[in-house]
């Protein structure tokens, strides 16, 4: 883990000198955030997210990982969401939405979501989106 947030790191001091004036995050902070953290790309691949998901969706970290955020989004929802990424696309840096997500058993969990565009260490621009349970409707 340690030799993981030092590659990190200096990646990110990399691209802060590559990149000047571009906000630049650390995966391995985002997998030690309490709470519901999630670096995620526009493509549907989920970078990092917080241990914070595992009880409250049903699946592990490297699930979410695995199985992707799009897979995870409601049916419903899908084409909000998909709006929201076709904002961040157009050069907007923070925004807030909601949406909700599939559970492993099958039950659906509000969240409300704060996301920033950042650029990672290594990839291209990703959103880091920080979540919580909201009240059902």
């Amino acid at each position: 883990m340690l030799d993981e947030q030092l590659t990190d790191l200096l990646g990110s001091l990399v691209l802060a000198v590559k990149h000047p004036g571009r906000k630049v995050i650390v995966p391995a902070l985002v997998r030690a955030a309490d709470g519901l953290a999630l670096l995620a790309h526009p493509d549907g691949r989920v970078l990092a997210s917080s241990a914070g998901w595992e009880p409250l969706v049903g699946y592990t970290t490297e699930q979410i990982a695995a199985i992707g955020w799009r897979a995870l989004i409601h049916p419903d929802d899908a084409d909000s969401t998909d709006g929201v990424v076709v904002g961040m696309q157009d050069e907007t840096p923070a925004f807030r939405f909601e949406n909700r997500w599939v559970a492993a058993d099958g039950s659906d969990i509000p969240l409300r979501w704060d996301a920033t565009v950042f650029l990672p260490m290594g990839e291209d621009e990703v959103t880091l989106a920080v979540a919580e349970v909201r009240e059902a409707e």
